[in-house]
């Protein structure tokens, strides 16, 4: 009996969540199973896909996550607060109470930690259209990039004119190593069109085995640094 109660108080202080120590979340990005981001910037200040442009303050109190916005110190009244369920160094998950007595879960984890590595590709395709008429990329297991820029507001035809350039061996592994990185698996088939003079980004691809389809223009921050990436690499070579 001697020996076993240690070990009982050492097992219930595992398991249980521990809010007295704080581990540093500075410079990791977390995300949620609907691929919404949190950036923390510092031990002190992040940045989320709704709130891109400038950052947040926070500051964990007891089993509290406090936060305000950036031109506000933290204290009662300027902050909200959220009781956080978990905190360890790779998982963040917490609850926000609203007034009318829902409760809103929020679960994150180190994006570190759910990439899911390419083993498998034979080609990636987005279509750019509407509001900004970026046009296509193909990017094949050849290392061929085919891109046609035609301006249009609704999707490109199947026939188009390409520019067609071939990437290096360094080129086309930092691609996949992008690609990996972009929960590109996570895409829902239909994405929302809500918005005011809305951009398209049209995925289809063949990755891991997996056919991969995803038509809308609301995209995280996470696949919108893809997009970037991809017509930023195409625009270099032309």
């Amino acid at each position: 009996m001697r020996i076993l109660l240690p070990i009982v108080v050492i097992f219930l202080f595992i398991t249980e969540p521990s809010f007295s120590q704080t581990p540093s979340y500075s410079g990791k990005t977390f995300v949620s199973k609907k691929i919404k981001s949190i950036e923390f910037l510092t031990d002190s200040t992040y940045k989320t896909d709704e709130n891109s442009i400038s950052y947040l303050r926070y500051k964990f109190k007891d089993d509290s996550l406090l936060v305000s916005n950036w031109q506000f110190e933290m204290y009662p009244g300027k902050a909200l607060a959220f009781k956080v369920l978990k905190k360890t160094a790779d998982t963040l998950s917490f609850v926000f109470v609203a007034g009318n007595g829902s409760r809103d879960t929020m679960e994150f984890v180190n994006i570190k930690k759910l990439i899911v590595p390419i083993t498998d590709f034979e080609f990636f395709r987005v279509d750019g259209y509407g509001f900004q008429c970026l046009g296509r990329i193909i990017v094949k297991n050849d290392k061929t990039v085919y891109f046609a820029p035609d301006c249009c507001s609704g999707p490109l035809a199947t026939s188009v004119k390409y520019r067609v350039t071939k990437l290096s061996d360094q080129q086309y592994q930092e691609f996949l190593d992008m690609l990996s990185k972009s929960f590109i698996f996570q895409l829902p088939e239909k994405r929302g069109t809500k918005k005011y003079d809305p951009t398209y980004f049209d995925f289809m691809g063949k990755i891991n085995n997996r056919t991969i389809v995803s038509k809308g223009c609301d995209l995280s921050a996470i696949h919108y640094k893809l997009i970037e990436y991809l017509y930023q690499m195409v625009v270099k070579r032309y």
